[in-house]
């Protein structure tokens, strides 16, 4: 990360503190905006902050996958994986699953050692949204841990999975 965006997320994150008690306040765009904050945090590399915000949003609005998602990339961050696989089997049940859902189960279950499942839900992501199997795409917006765990739910060159 360079250092201009190093600093460019610290100022989000200042920023995004000051916000903070505006957002709290009784409002039906309330939890949408903690959970804006809370994703800056996650993208500042404050995970556990991330996560404390994310849950309690969640807690507000259960059905909301997109919080729910964000929150499940935090508990990964902290290694919890379980809670994130929890987190994300929690959403509503839906026909098809969700390319991101599928990405953030991709590597929960990478990192849990649960390689299978992991590759499965890679595929799942790449078939629905191509632009995940690009390594520079993904690693601008996720952690080096987690692009470093997807990317070995990649098929290589050969056709076989790296395991």
């Amino acid at each position: 990360m360079t250092a201009e965006r190093k600093k460019s997320l610290y100022a989000s994150t200042v920023v995004a503190d000051h916000l903070r008690p505006a957002a709290t306040e009784c409002d039906l765009q309330a939890p949408i905006q903690l959970g804006d904050l809370g994703w800056w945090h996650y993208l500042n590399g404050d995970y556990q902050k991330a996560v404390d915000m994310l849950s309690a949003v969640v807690q507000q609005r259960p059905g909301d996958l997109n919080l729910r998602l964000g929150l499940a990339w935090g508990q990964i961050e902290i290694r919890r994986y379980g809670d994130a696989l929890q987190t994300l089997n929690g959403a509503i049940y839906e026909q098809q699953i969700q390319p991101e859902r599928a990405l953030v189960r991709a590597v929960a279950n990478w990192q849990a050692q649960e390689h299978d499942e992991a590759i499965r839900d890679f595929d799942i992501t790449v078939s629905g949204r191509p632009e995940w199997g690009n390594s520079s795409w993904v690693k601008a917006l996720y952690s080096r841990w987690s692009h470093k765990a997807l990317w070995r739910c990649k098929p290589s060159a050969s056709g076989e999975n790296r395991r």
